[in-house]
């Protein structure tokens, strides 16, 4: 198989794993977008457990966020409960608070394919409610999206 078709794959893969995780859209919706068969998508999905991945998703971004920061801040705290000269995280403590905080920044550094979906998926809500072409729209987006995918797997 060539390595641009292998890249083709996992872009697909990628964007309807993200339509699956992130969408009410149903799995023939789903493999319509990705130009993929039903029967394709539904062993992605057990394969790579997305269910699970569903589920996480729909507990959203901004929450887990705010419980990383919340457990750095409950560090904080721990530390300046010490007493007076022992102030100071160890290493334990130190490497816990430097690990929840890169976590923290990688979720805040750029856009996943996933929020893209996300957004997307807004828009065309957003677009369905006004006097635009509807199946113009999607179709942008989907090659949109198709290309970000692409980018994310190169």
């Amino acid at each position: 198989m060539a390595k641009s078709n292998k890249r083709n794959i996992a872009a697909k893969k990628e964007l309807a794993k993200e339509f699956y995780t992130r969408s009410n859209l149903t799995l023939n919706e789903i493999a319509a977008q990705c130009k993929t068969s039903p029967n394709t998508l539904s062993n992605w999905i057990k394969q790579g457990g997305w269910d699970i991945l569903k589920d996480i998703a729909q507990v959203g971004h901004d929450k887990i966020v705010a419980d990383l920061m919340a457990e750095v801040q409950e560090i904080n705290e721990y530390v300046k409960s010490l007493p007076a000269g022992q102030r100071y995280a160890d290493k334990n403590i130190a490497d816990a608070r430097n690990k929840i905080i890169s976590g923290i920044q990688a979720m805040q550094r750029g856009l996943t394919v996933g929020q893209y979906v996300a957004v997307m998926l807004e828009f065309i809500q957003y677009t369905a409610i006004q006097d635009i072409d509807l199946s113009q729209v999607k179709e942008i987006a989907t090659a949109f999206l198709h290309q970000k995918a692409e980018q994310e797997n190169q």
